[in-house]
């Protein structure tokens, strides 16, 4: 792309090509003087770098699966320059093809939109936002090495043996302030921090020690632990528990790790990676399947262990027949591919009935059993015989 260069070199907006997987392989001067950052901080990096927190993951779920197809995506986006100014652009990122017919680069020209009192409104906002969360974005980072997380266990039941065979980690963190609180109170901010890759590698080694923890009490179940489609596109997840495979080799063929379908925006980048976990003994499970941008695709084409049906379908079992028979034919596909099926959400008899009788193999909830620490885990489970 030469020629493209020497033109992009004088443009007046920002000009910035990655490769297929989104890192960045060139930027123009504009891209220098817009966000303040250089092109040596920024090549080998993603867009990510401007990210400002505005964007939720549909969003881009849906630029992904535009530019993925080949077809172009433009949107008027929020923006953060080095410094933490946010600032608006008018964006279009455009495919760019190989001779063979397939994608080789993406380029994104972004113009700067000025001004507007909707935009200064929603910048106060913003900062606003970013001035209350600060107290526990400090706390956050400090809390890894601080010892503050910890994890709760949800038994999963077996429906045809009617034995606890897998139990779902669930992470806390102590707050010294606040006391116990919960995942959905620090997560997208950890996400938005960076801070989230660390957490998800704390949660695997820790629940491979448990693991290990429950086969020397005889109680020997597989854990499933829930990572960020953040943690697994960074690789970094996966060489994770690729430096892990030598001390806890037998212990990694009891990990199951559960992924939305947000993960799998690239199926290409995911299935290399998927493949590697498999190759370490590590189960896969798709979360809340049913509730995103389904694909039967997933199933066919990745090496795919676990499909859990959403709690959503479960509490609407005996009131609407729709759910009812998209939750059994999931049921019955899954059945069919060879892929073992888990339902979230079972809080009374009558679900627990529907989902043994519709062919569940695994079920979860509230009736099975509520979320404990390892301790009580261990003491409400009956010893296995050697």
């Amino acid at each position: 792309m030469p020629d493209f260069y020497a033109v992009a070199k004088h443009h007046p907006n920002r000009v910035t090509v990655t490769n297929i997987d989104g890192a960045i392989e060139y930027v123009n001067p504009a891209f220098e003087r817009i966000t303040g950052y250089s092109a040596a901080e920024a090549i080998g990096r993603t867009p990510a770098l401007l990210g400002s927190g505005f964007h939720d993951q549909s969003f881009y779920h849906k630029l992904w699966q535009s530019i993925l197809k080949g077809s172009p995506f433009r949107a008027e986006m929020v923006n953060r320059r080095k410094n933490g100014e946010l600032y608006m652009e008018d964006q279009i990122i455009i495919p760019e093809w190989d001779e063979s017919g397939g994608i080789r680069h993406f380029i994104s020209i972004a113009s700067e939109v000025r001004g507007g009192e909707e935009f200064q409104s929603l910048i106060r906002e913003s900062v606003f936002e970013e001035r209350r969360q600060l107290p526990l974005a400090i706390e956050l980072r400090h809390a890894i090495g601080a010892g503050q997380f910890l994890l709760h266990y949800q038994p999963v039941l077996d429906l045809r043996s009617g034995e606890f065979t897998k139990a779902e980690a669930l992470i806390r963190w102590m707050r010294l302030s606040h006391g116990l609180t919960y995942p959905q109170e620090f997560i997208p901010l950890a996400e938005r921090l960076g801070c989230i890759v660390e957490i998800d590698c704390w949660v695997i080694r820790q629940a491979l020690e448990h693991i290990r923890a429950l086969a020397r009490h005889r109680r020997p179940l597989e854990i499933a632990v829930n990572v960020s489609a953040k943690s697994l596109r960074t690789e970094r997840l996966v060489d994770h528990l690729e430096g892990l495979a030598k001390r806890y080799r037998s212990e990694l063929r009891r990990l199951i790790v559960e992924i939305t379908e947000s993960a799998l925006i690239d199926p290409v980048k995911a299935k290399d990676l998927l493949v590697r976990m498999h190759a370490l003994g590590v189960r896969v499970a798709i979360d809340d399947f049913g509730t995103g941008y389904s694909s039967l695709a997933y199933l066919e084409d990745l090496p795919i262990d676990i499909v859990k049906v959403n709690r959503c379908f479960t509490q609407r079992i005996g009131k609407s027949p729709r759910s009812e028979a998209i939750a059994r034919s999931v049921l019955r596909l899954c059945k069919t591919l060879g892929i073992r099926t888990w339902v979230e959400g079972i809080e009374d008899q009558s679900q627990l009935e529907w989902a043994v009788k519709a062919g569940a193999l695994d079920g979860q909830g509230f009736l099975i059993g509520l979320p404990a620490e390892i301790g009580a885990l261990l003491k409400s489970m009956p010893a296995k015989d050697s």
